[in-house]
């Protein structure tokens, strides 16, 4: 499965591990084991990979073995960033959960350094959305919405919070993205924008944007 940006956003949700490569004048995607590269792609000068995932909350023994997963797959293609997309902590983003839902499964990931940048999804703000904004370990700054560079200025992501997509967040996307620098540009986000759900408001103000 192969990804290219059209437009200066590329928007990301999907339900499973993805790790991207993100390079100068190319995209190399791995989903599951199965790799595909763009056509005429040259060497590239700067490599970053990222991994993503959502939905893990549990806690359970499929989280425990995507985790040893992630872990595998570092040995062989090193990454430092994960972006989590959202239902952070099941049920109800209780804080007290975190230890055993996400520190513990991810605990290798962390010992090796890789960075944690979470979104927040429904399931999450059950109990009030401070706590995971303000979790240092979820890298968000105390901020619903927020971005952040990576690979030396090549790629700028923007984590966004489609629980909430009132018209000062899209203002502020607006701007970041104006402002921003990086050759790419990807949001991230719990909500999908298409769907068979009744969940239209999100796709409804980004679209303004995208």
């Amino acid at each position: 499965m192969i990804y290219k940006a059209s437009r200066p956003i590329l928007s990301i949700l999907l339900p499973l591990i993805f790790l991207g490569t993100l390079i100068n004048g190319y995209q190399h995607v791995v989903i599951t084991g199965t790799a595909a590269t763009v056509p005429g792609a040259q060497s590239p000068d700067t490599v970053f990979r990222f991994l993503a995932l959502g939905d893990m909350g549990t806690g359970d023994d499929d989280q425990l073995a995507v985790a040893g997963a992630m872990t595998a797959l570092h040995q062989n293609q090193p990454f430092d960033t994960v972006l989590l997309l959202g239902d952070n902590v099941y049920p109800d983003g209780d804080p007290a959960d975190l230890r055993k839902k996400f520190e513990r499964p991810y605990a290798e990931m962390l010992k090796l350094g890789v960075n944690f940048y979470a979104t927040l999804g429904n399931h999450d703000v059950r109990k009030g959305r401070n706590a995971q904004i303000d979790y240092p370990l979820f890298n968000m700054g105390g901020q619903a919405y927020y971005s952040f560079v990576k690979g030396d200025g090549l790629i700028e992501f923007f984590s966004l919070d489609s629980t909430d997509a009132d018209q000062e967040q899209m203002h502020w996307l607006d701007v970041a993205l104006a402002k921003s620098k990086a050759r790419w540009k990807v949001a991230f986000f719990h909500h999908p924008i298409y769907s068979s759900g009744k969940n239209p408001w999100f796709r409804q103000a980004f679209a303004k944007t995208a």
